[in-house]
């Protein structure tokens, strides 16, 4: 029968891999230049930050450039050199595209809804600067299996971001008729 090797499927032609279960996320080593990465006078200018992060795949979850919230989370949340690599390129590629919105402490830097796979960025801007939230982002952001983002609810403190889109049942974005 085909895909039977000596009475058994085959999985990894013999390929072996010691691995710990359950040995949580690897360490974050922190940036050699940290004190690069902080909170920045305008919004794009902390996401130019980010940018520049992703591409030096900075992991330190410490970075001034992160909410204190958003340090939590990182120090938990597993980043990859292929997962910086493709927000990275996504990124430089619609950055020239972003439009921001402030309202009081809180900004959304969003991106033209035709391209569903570059998600907006949430800011709050506390004594320093600006800051990205990526706190909030996970809470309220979800991707679809086409990676295309959509709301996981539209009852967030960055709902007033989006006021020039309609929203279908699902959270997705869509251009209102003019």
């Amino acid at each position: 029968e085909k895909g039977l090797v000596g009475g058994r499927y085959s999985g990894g032609a013999g390929a072996k891999t010691a691995i710990t279960i359950d040995s949580g996320t690897p360490e974050k080593v922190p940036a050699s230049d940290a004190s690069r990465y902080i909170p920045q006078a305008e919004p794009v200018l902390t996401l130019k930050q980010y940018l520049e992060a992703l591409s030096f795949h900075i992991k330190d979850p410490d970075l001034g450039i992160f909410t204190p919230e958003s340090r939590r989370f990182f120090r938990q949340w597993l980043v990859t050199d292929a997962q910086q690599d493709n927000e990275f390129r996504r990124l430089l590629r619609n950055l020239p595209a972003a439009e921001v919105r402030i309202a009081g402490e809180r900004a959304v830097i969003f991106f033209p809804v035709a391209d569903r796979q570059v998600a907006p960025y949430f800011l709050r801007r506390g004594s320093e600067g600006w800051m990205l939230d990526f706190t909030g982002m996970n809470r309220w952001i979800a991707f679809n299996h086409k990676n295309q983002w959509h709301f996981k609810s539209l009852d967030h403190p960055y709902r007033f971001g989006f006021e020039h889109l309609a929203f279908d049942r699902h959270g997705f974005p869509h251009e209102r008729p003019k």
